[in-house]
């Protein structure tokens, strides 16, 4: 039964998926300018956590990657307190910067990976830099680096690899 969901929420995924990376990309986030969602970007479907995947594909951009290392601050889901199958993990990262939130894959995913993230643990994040609405400068990550274990979380163009049904490398160095 489990695995029939997850099968019906990645098959949704790539049902939504398909028709925003044939169009060329809106301002970051699905935003225009002002704050107000671009067209088919209501604010209900923002919030759930298939559309938020979908945004960040649609603000990626792999013109703004980069890398940047730093120890986890906290934890939290996109959207915000989901309990939603596939909600997004986000990190605050404490880097010599300042901090930044990090976009990484499902907790489920990064589980399947066995790549688990706790506060204080040190990371370093590939991916694109930008920016989402009003919030600050954000990096919606490519690659992740955990102690010995790495993963591919997105390809270079920030489709999810979870939702292109391509294995993640999970890989130890």
């Amino acid at each position: 039964m489990k695995r029939l969901l997850i099968l019906i929420i990645i098959a949704l995924g790539i049902a939504l998926a398909g028709p925003v990376l044939a169009q060329p990309a809106p301002n970051a986030g699905g935003m225009e300018p002002g704050g107000v969602p671009a067209p088919g970007m209501n604010r209900s479907r923002m919030r759930s956590a298939t559309s938020g995947t979908v945004m960040l594909i649609r603000a990626y951009n792999p013109k703004t990657v980069t890398t940047v290392k730093g120890a986890v601050q906290s934890l939290r889901t996109m959207p915000f307190n989901s309990q939603v199958p596939g909600a997004m993990l986000a990190a605050v990262l404490k880097t010599e910067q300042g901090e930044i939130t990090v976009y990484l894959a499902p907790a489920e995913y990064l589980s399947q990976l066995n790549i688990s993230l706790k506060a204080g643990d040190e990371v370093e994040v590939t991916g694109s830099k930008v920016t989402l609405g009003k919030q600050p400068p954000s990096i919606i990550v490519k690659d992740l680096k955990v102690g010995d274990k790495s993963a591919a979380l997105r390809n270079e163009r920030g489709v999810p690899i979870w939702m292109a049904g391509q294995p993640g490398s999970g890989s130890s160095k």
